[in-house]
């Protein structure tokens, strides 16, 4: 199974379509990196990458993820205080 089919199977079900998945791979090209993107990696990482440079975009990952959750959750719950605008900052600086 390529990473492409892999996403698609991950996608067409409840329990995993909300996992962010970084592919990491030893095709480093743009054109390889825009397809990963394009099929809903993520990120993309390539091969070779330190340890360091691994777990800092996992960190990345984890942020952006945990900042999404509760923007959805502020918008399903207004009483949740809104610092939207703050949040989206943190995810990508």
């Amino acid at each position: 199974m390529d990473s492409g089919n892999f996403m698609h199977a991950l996608r067409a079900h409840p329990e995993t379509s909300h996992i962010p998945i970084i592919l990491m791979s030893s095709k480093l090209s743009a054109e390889e990196e825009k397809l990963a993107m394009e099929a809903g990696f993520i990120d993309f990482i390539g091969k070779p990458a330190t340890p360091m440079y691994v777990l800092e975009r996992v960190k990345k990952v984890f942020s952006i993820s945990e900042n999404k959750r509760r923007l959805v959750e502020q918008q399903h719950n207004p009483a949740v205080k809104n610092d939207a605008p703050s949040l989206l900052r943190k995810s990508y600086m």
